[in-house]
């Protein structure tokens, strides 16, 4: 590797021979390594007990080590007092270094009080000439003051660094991909068709990388926005981890919607809402009411009043005692009836579905003949009167990933039953290993007879759930070192004005743009530009234009050649366009640009075998092993796939009958080891 900057020390040198430089590794399993190397030493022996979290931001290792170097001024470091090297990389600046390069393992060993004395180490024993801030690049320093300035909120926990003023969290100062994001996703929510009903969408990626705050963007998106026809969206948030406690999961979803939108239902509308909220299956208390209300009235107007007049004009005898008795216990009698009345009254109230109770739902549900129809029918009713008055529903779900199995299937399958007829549209945010494995706890006796090799069970359900499933845009590392760059030469009130003047360009420019090749075009193009704020324009609003009608129309034509690639069902060429629309923009928003014809045989194997594209995401450098079908080098649960003839037709991307329009796709551009790991960096 390259040594020019900073020389490295014996112990960095063994590490990294440990390791391997072409490994691909995260930061916190390369800081452990160099924890591991001095257990002796470092923090006085307490790093054994740091239990470091690891991350989907992985790198090759040579690479992590070029990075590192580039923090240190070479200029102002002094390693060892007793050495002659005036400049050296050890192993306490190796793990700084990692920590600035990646948000996550600082907030884990700045947490546990680690960074603290590891920087204290340094300058006191490893005699740094300066505090550790002043030993720093530019950009080194750049990266160390955001991470002091850093709200660790978990939706701004990221694999990568972030600036983290206040103007971050305002969408249209976002440059790193989230907030462009956002309104390719609300672009394309805004374009589904109502006569489509529910259209569920799957935003997934692991606890911390942001999911909540793409939401909060897309709200924004769609709530400031009024369609050419004059529809206008409301946006229902449900935290299904704070409603896992209410069964069944529909009901509460269902009241969720009812309440956020209630006040956009005209009058009738409302009224009959109401009132079939309270009549649902509960006539059968109101008849003993009013029976009861009926002797009541009747008993009252029959008061023998002569009784009364006897105990005031004769002697107190004991006919007449007895006769007070007797009026004392009918008068009794009446509050006691009058009581169960009015309890009658109560309970009727109660077990009907008028103030919301999850356990009238679960008591109609029980009572009542096919329940289930007569609520899916009273959904669409609602939604459709929401739709005359011109409004549109989207239900933002969050945390699924943090509820039981059994909640988390019983609600998404809830949205596929009871509100499937509806026009609403679900934007999912959660962790799509959770999911899988919740499916699989849920459907483990069907498990060996429904997994398929390369697709769990969870997948298959996961497949039918949504219409389509997209991660979190990533940020490479050049991205971020650019971004960095710009942010530490400029003011924010030039940088809104910069914002404002370069997008205002980008849109003419682009949404001129009539297809994806000439939207690619226009993103090829812009590598010529020198600005880095012009250059992250163009591309936000390339990612906005793909996600409108005209693109998205031909692109189906586009990518009508790889149909020999797919599954043999309607949904295949639907569920291509859509996610390999998706992966398109990630390539944009994170600057890793990736050839089509690589980006679609890549999108084809992630969905059709999503382990063995996880495998590969992990392990790269096995594509060789699995295109050679060397079954000893890949685990168990692959190896079936080596005899899958379908598996190594995409991996090479041929096929007899492969061709675009123009015939311009090459006999033989097999899926590369350089693609699969542009797509790690990709998404988050």
């Amino acid at each position: 590797m390259d040594n020019s900057l900073l020389p490295l020390s014996s112990s960095v040198n063994a590490i990294i021979e440990k390791v391997g430089p072409d490994t691909f590794i995260d930061a916190a399993t390369f800081a452990d390594e160099a924890f591991k190397f001095h257990y002796d030493k470092y923090l006085n022996g307490s790093e054994t007990s740091l239990q470091l979290r690891r991350s989907k931001n992985k790198r090759k290792a040579n690479e992590w080590f070029a990075d590192v170097q580039t923090l240190f001024d070479k200029s102002l470091v002094e390693s060892f007092s007793n050495s002659s090297e005036k400049v050296m990389l050890h192993g306490r600046m190796l793990i700084i270094g990692l920590s600035l390069l990646d948000i996550s393992l600082y907030q884990q060993i700045k947490a546990s009080g680690a960074f603290d004395a590891l920087v204290k180490e340094s300058e006191e024993d490893y005699k740094l000439q300066k505090p550790l801030f002043e030993a720093l690049t530019e950009y080194g320093r750049g990266l160390y003051q955001s991470l002091l300035q850093t709200n660790s909120q978990p939706d701004q926990v990221d694999s990568v660094n972030i600036w983290s003023d206040n103007a971050l969290q305002k969408a249209e100062n976002d440059l790193l991909g989230r907030a462009a994001y956002a309104r390719f996703l609300s672009q394309r929510i805004t374009f589904t068709q109502p006569d489509e009903g529910a259209y569920a969408i799957h935003l997934y990626g692991p606890w911390g990388a942001g999911k909540s705050t793409i939401l909060n963007f897309v709200k924004h998106e769609l709530e400031t926005t009024v369609q050419e026809n004059g529809d206008k969206w409301l946006v229902v948030e449900f935290n299904a981890w704070r409603h896992q406690h209410i069964d069944p999961p529909w009901w509460s979803l269902m009241e969720s919607i009812f309440q956020r939108t209630k006040g956009n239902l005209r009058f009738w509308d409302r009224l009959q809402e109401y009132s079939w909220r309270f009549n649902t299956g509960r006539l059968i208390y109101l008849i003993p009411v009013i029976i009861m209300l009926w002797l009541f009235s009747f008993a009252i107007s029959w008061v023998p009043t002569n009784i009364i007049t006897a105990q005031v004009n004769q002697p107190l005898t004991f006919p007449v005692i007895l006769a007070a008795v007797a009026t004392t216990a009918k008068n009794s009698s009446d509050i006691i009836a009058l009581i169960l009345t009015v309890w009658g009254a109560v309970l009727a109230i109660n077990r009907s579905l008028l103030f919301g109770s999850a356990k009238a739902a679960q008591d109609y549900k029980d009572r009542i003949n096919d329940p289930m129809n007569d609520i899916k029918q009273r959904f669409t009713n609602l939604i459709s009167s929401l739709r005359n008055n011109h409004y549109r529903v989207a239900v933002f779900i969050d945390d699924l990933d943090r509820c039981r199995s059994t909640y988390a299937v019983e609600l998404l399958e809830g949205i596929q039953t009871l509100f499937r007829d509806a026009p609403v549209i679900y934007l999912i945010a959660a962790d799509r290993h959770w999911l899988n494995a919740c499916y699989e706890q849920v459907y483990e006796k069907f498990k060996p007879q429904i997994d398929r090799p390369g697709k769990p069970l969870g997948s298959l359900f996961l497949e039918k759930a949504f219409r389509f499933s997209t991660p979190l845009p990533g940020i490479s590392k050049d991205l971020n070192r650019q971004y960095w760059q710009y942010l530490l030469n400029l003011k924010q009130d030039e940088q809104k004005a910069d914002l404002e003047a370069a997008r205002a360009k980008a849109q003419k420019l682009v949404w001129q743009a009539r297809n994806e090749s000439e939207v690619r075009k226009a993103v090829d193009d812009s590598q010529k530009i020198t600005s880095f704020i012009e250059r992250r324009a163009i591309r936000e609003a390339a990612v906005e234009r793909l996600a409108t009608p005209e693109v998205m129309k031909p692109l189906e034509h586009t990518l009508q050649p790889y149909e020999v690639l797919l599954e043999k069902n309607p949904r295949s060429m639907k569920r291509l366009v859509n996610t390999y629309s998706s992966n398109l923009t990630l390539t944009f928003l994170s600057e890793v640009d990736v050839d089509r014809h690589q980006l679609v045989l890549w999108t084809i194997l992630s969905f059709r075998w999503p382990q063995l594209a996880e495998y590969l995401e992990e392990h790269p450098e096995m594509l060789e092993k699995i295109i050679q079908q060397d079954a000893a080098a890949i685990p168990d649960e692959l190896k079936p796939l080596l005899q899958e003839p379908e598996v190594l037709k995409v991996i090479s991307g041929t096929d007899k009958e492969l061709k675009d329009e123009e015939n311009k796709l090459p006999k033989s551009n097999p899926l590369t080891q350089d693609t699969i790991e542009k797509c790690v960096q990709m998404h988050a």
